[in-house]
């Protein structure tokens, strides 16, 4: 996604963010990047309902863990920067927060796994497939387990995207071709808004 992502916003002249959120969480919270990196997109340390922490935060207050905290800044940060500026924000459960936003195109862009090997193996400079597939499955599976605790909603469902494409089928620069084409149809149809 941060590839097309990069592309879309390059395309319209308009902000980047994904790693940048990172920093500028470090900034608010008075934390190293790294912790902020780290505690990103994991649920640790919760003792709560299986509900998970979109059913359980009002009986949290004063119990919250630092991913919880993290949580709840990022959401302001993106539900800011969303009412502020036209962005492109990649991941970190931005569809979610930014459900009840009239004028935010929510994407999902996946792949499956050949096509995405090679591009961890390079990103991450690992030199087997397994390897590759390992990282990808643990990256999906916190990712998953976040998105769904901390939102209540299903990672990578219809539910919570507007539009949905597989970049292996079409490849990057055709992939962010047809989210151009969608973007100008959503963002026209919403105009008078």
């Amino acid at each position: 996604g941060r590839e097309i992502g990069k592309k879309l916003a390059d395309h319209y002249g308009i902000k980047f963010y994904d790693k940048e959120i990172v920093t500028m969480l470090a900034e608010r919270m008075n934390m190293p990047e790294e912790e902020i990196a780290k505690l990103e997109e994991k649920v640790t340390g919760h003792f709560t309902t299986k509900s998970g922490f979109a059913a359980a935060k009002d009986s949290l207050l004063g119990k919250m863990t630092k991913s919880d905290r993290l949580y709840l800044s990022e959401y302001a940060l993106i539900a800011n920067l969303a009412a502020t500026e036209n962005c492109v924000i990649v991941g970190r459960s931005g569809n979610a927060i930014l459900a009840d936003n009239p004028h935010t195109l929510h994407l999902h862009i996946f792949a499956d796994d050949d096509f995405r090997i090679p591009r961890v193996k390079e990103q991450y400079g690992l030199t087997s497939d397994a390897e590759a597939k390992k990282m990808m499955d643990k990256i999906d599976k916190e990712r998953r387990d976040y998105f769904n605790y901390y939102t209540g909603e299903g990672w990578g469902t219809t539910d919570t995207h507007d539009f949905m494409i597989n970049s292996a089928t079409f490849g990057i620069d055709a992939t962010t071709e047809i989210i151009i084409n969608v973007a100008d149809r959503f963002f026209a149809s919403r105009e008078d808004d």
